[in-house]
């Protein structure tokens, strides 16, 4: 949706304008909480997700992943590898590394059933950090 990607691009500009990615992310909550906002909001969940792990200020990011995995539309299933991938960031940050796992290798067998390669190369960068969280730096490495 347009008004998180502002939101994003604010919050990219720096802490300065803190307040006004805060304002346009208020009233993106607002649109997903109507009914055709909340079928094609499942691709905003892992924006939403980002800035709150970034300003954590929007609440817990892992909702708004959850949120995008379990919401029915037709965009759940070309954001799952994004959302996947965010949710084991997720729980990387929280130290649940199996669980980081688990997410990386869903979305890894997901895009392979589904043949969406251009996801090939954030999948890899997930899977190299699990590995890298579990102390495998020569395997993370290749």
């Amino acid at each position: 949706m347009l008004l998180c990607l502002i939101g994003i691009v604010y919050l990219d500009i720096g802490p300065d304008y803190m307040v006004e990615t805060l304002k346009f992310h208020d009233q993106v909550e607002k649109v997903l909480a109507l009914l055709a906002g909340a079928m094609m909001g499942v691709a905003t969940m892992v924006e939403l997700g980002f800035c709150a792990i970034t300003i954590k200020k929007l609440g817990s990011p892992r909702q708004y992943f959850e949120k995008g995995l379990t919401t029915l539309s037709a965009m759940m299933h070309l954001a799952r590898p994004q959302l996947l991938v965010s949710s084991a960031y997720v729980n990387l940050l929280e130290d649940k590394i199996e669980a980081a796992d688990e997410d990386v290798r869903a979305a890894c067998q997901f895009i392979e059933y589904q043949q969406m390669k251009h996801f090939i190369l954030l999948v890899n960068l997930a899977i190299g950090k699990v590995q890298l969280a579990r102390g495998e730096k020569e395997l993370a490495l290749k």
